[in-house]
Parts: structure tokens; sequence; C-alpha cells
């Protein structure tokens, strides 16, 4: 499975990236800057991505029915990724 870990190098991102690592995954990891401080326990074995990421999606009407995301790799290349619905938890009554 392709894995791709946006905020990899935070403190979330890096435990997130540490469980795919786990259970024999590569996962990418992609960032704004390059701080191997808390992943240095597994850097040899994840991939490492930087550039710049935007999210700002929404429907004509204003309201909010995606999640996504436009990022560009530092050489250039551009990619979306994205999901339907907010990635906000529902709202149980």
């Amino acid at each position: 499975m392709k894995v791709l870990i946006t905020g990899g190098m935070g403190v979330i991102g890096a435990e997130a990236s540490r469980k795919f690592v786990k259970e024999g995954h590569r996962p990418v990891i992609f960032a704004r800057h390059r701080d191997e401080s808390l992943i240095g326990d597994i850097v040899d074995k994840v991939d490492i991505e930087t550039g710049q990421k935007s999210r700002v999606f929404e429907s004509k009407d204003g309201g909010f029915r995606a999640n996504g995301s436009s990022i560009t790799f530092s050489d250039g290349r551009k990619m979306f990724v994205g999901s339907p619905g907010t990635g906000a938890p529902e709202e149980k009554p």
C-alpha cells in the first residue's frame, strides 16, 4: 500500500509514520521543511518529500462538502489529494 503522510515530521505525523513502518510499509512523508529530529529512528525506512501545500476548496455556494489538498513538491511536481466529506467526524444527536 502507498501511504502519503502530510506533516509527517511533526509530533502526530511522526507517530503515524512510525505505525506504518511497523506494519511493513514505506510511507512518503511530505513536509514544508526537512527536520528529522522526531523521525530519526525511522528516517532510513521512509521517503521524504518537501514542498508547499495549500488547502482552500469549497463548493460554489460556500458549503464544505469535500476535503482536499493541492501539493507542490520541491521539484515542481503537483498532486491533488482529496476525499468526500469534510474529514471531520459526524456529530451524533
